[in-house]
């Protein structure tokens, strides 16, 4: 075989040598068109990448499964709610005037009798004073009337005139005495019942205060809560059912009542739905742990099962679910008993252990 002498190097055979320059011939030709057709090479390279990420065999979805087992299952109405007082007075000055007096302000205790605010009750004193004596004056006039009269039964048309006008403006005047008594009882506002003040419009001395200056007084022990639920899901509602709660304030409590009272009457919502107030029996405040206003989620408690076999409503097609086992997925027919919007009653076609498929539609159609 003839042999190719190169400086340097050993020799190459020739064929090798030939076979060598048709490989670089056989690149020469692509990499001159990648160079004189850049953009066009640029746009091909990036629609084989496409490609190939499409066509890309997809890795088999992992089939979510439930294992079954015993629990309870509950049929409820779930709604939201708030705390509320069982008792509560608003109060307000039935005249302008001046505060002079605070008993009591926000958050603190009052007791029933106990004078909350008082607004300046000079000019009311005087009055009062003006009207008993228009009232004596009055009285003595008709006195006087009788004593002309004798009290006689028989009087003439003119003493009838005059002893009725003389008693008609003795009642005026003892009309007038009573309300100005009425309006200087009312310069102070005096607490109805037992419990806290839950909003002062002014407390302090020398303010200025008129007839929708308020003073909110509610019992803090005596708590209840109250939730509104849809006409829908009234008539699902009975007394005594079980109403489980979660105050906001309290995430990790869940505190049990049972259903006191339901709305005769319906009233429209915020969003213009109709709602029945529901509320519970009270709610044990002797701490004053629990505050009016507090918010909470509820489940008015309508049935429940306990330590049932349960299936999680997901799995069910039709009648049937998809069993995992160690020869494959297999297709069982169930019966189906007690309940609600997440999960059923296994009555039988499945055993506690049991593996199921929940999205039976994610399985293969072979």
């Amino acid at each position: 075989m003839s042999k190719l002498k190169i400086a340097g190097r050993g020799s190459i055979p020739f064929r090798r040598t030939n076979k060598m320059k048709k490989i670089k011939n056989l690149f020469k030709k692509p990499l001159s068109f990648i160079k004189d057709h850049k953009i066009i090479s640029a746009v091909l390279i990036i629609v084989i990448v496409v490609i190939g990420f499409v066509i890309k065999p997809k890795p088999a979805a992992v089939l979510e499964t439930q294992t079954i087992k015993y629990s309870d299952i509950i049929q409820s109405v779930s709604v939201t709610g708030s705390v509320d007082s069982t008792s509560s007075a608003s109060l307000t000055f039935q005249t302008l005037g001046q505060l002079t007096y605070v008993g009591a302000r926000v958050g603190e205790s009052v007791y029933k009798g106990q004078i909350i605010a008082s607004i300046d009750s000079t000019k009311l004193q005087a009055n009062l004073r003006q009207a008993w004596q228009d009232f004596n004056a009055a009285k003595a006039v008709v006195e006087q009337v009788y004593d002309q009269t004798k009290r006689a039964t028989d009087l003439t048309f003119a003493q009838k005139v005059t002893q009725t006008a003389a008693e008609a403006t003795q009642n005026n005047a003892y009309d007038d005495y009573i309300i100005a008594r009425k309006q200087l009882a009312d310069s102070s506002l005096v607490s109805p019942l037992n419990g806290s003040i839950i909003r002062a419009d002014a407390i302090i001395p020398g303010a200025d205060v008129s007839t929708t200056t308020t003073y909110q007084v509610a019992d803090s022990k005596n708590l209840l809560f109250k939730m509104d639920v849809d006409e829908a899901d009234v008539s699902k509602i009975k007394i005594g059912q079980q109403v489980r709660i979660v105050l906001d304030s309290f995430p990790n409590d869940t505190i049990t009542l049972t259903v006191s009272s339901i709305d005769f009457s319906s009233h429209t919502t915020s969003t213009g739905g109709n709602a029945y107030t529901i509320k519970t029996d009270l709610l044990d405040n002797a701490d004053k742990l629990y505050r009016i206003g507090m918010n909470a989620d509820a489940e008015i408690i309508l049935a429940e099962k306990k330590n049932i076999l349960t299936v999680s409503n997901f799995a069910i097609d039709g009648n049937s679910v998809y069993v995992k086992t160690s020869s494959g997925i297999v297709k069982k027919t169930v019966k189906l008993g007690f309940k609600n919007d997440s999960d059923s009653q296994i009555v039988s076609g499945l055993s506690e252990g049991d593996i199921v498929i929940l999205q039976p539609s994610q399985l293969p159609k072979k």
